[in-house]
């Protein structure tokens, strides 16, 4: 079982490298720093199972006298502490326990996190002239997608 005082001493190498959990939660530390929470499971289908791996966030450490709204902030941002990435494995899981004809379902509950991945993308290439509402996913707003689906093209 992983420790609180393991995840911080944890540093990184030439090569990325894991630490388990338990219960399927990984904390991957890659060459750059970043410490990554990471949730594997297995899902059999038709007689074949197939191992893969949900990303949860990353790490964090909480700092003293945080406010339970700053740790939502926090949270929100997609950093968490063990004991929050064990929760958030607990609803991984649940996620993936779905049926596969399922998936609107799993998009709308991780909605949510496109709007954290925009934001991070727009902080981290100072694009704060755009506006909230610009769309950086590549989906329907993007013209060039677009122009191809109403032509019938596909990307391979």
């Amino acid at each position: 079982m992983l420790t609180d005082t393991q995840c911080r001493a944890a540093r990184p190498r030439e090569t990325a490298y894991k630490l388990a959990g338990g219960g399927g939660l990984v904390l991957e530390v890659k060459p750059n720093g970043v410490k990554a929470w990471r949730y594997r499971f297995k899902l059999t289908t038709n007689g074949v199972t197939k191992g893969s791996m949900f990303a949860i966030g990353d790490d964090a450490v909480a700092p003293r006298g945080e406010t339970p709204e700053q740790a939502k902030a926090r949270r929100d941002g997609g950093s968490f502490t063990l004991a929050e990435a064990r929760d958030e494995r607990m609803r991984a899981r649940d996620l993936v326990k779905l049926p596969a004809g399922c998936g609107a379902v799993r998009q709308r509950a991780l909605a949510g996190r496109a709007g954290v991945r925009e934001r991070r993308h727009r902080e981290r290439h100072h694009l704060e002239r755009l506006p909230a509402t610009a769309d950086l996913s590549g989906g329907a707003a993007n013209p060039v997608r677009s122009e191809r689906a109403s032509r019938g093209v596909r990307r391979r």
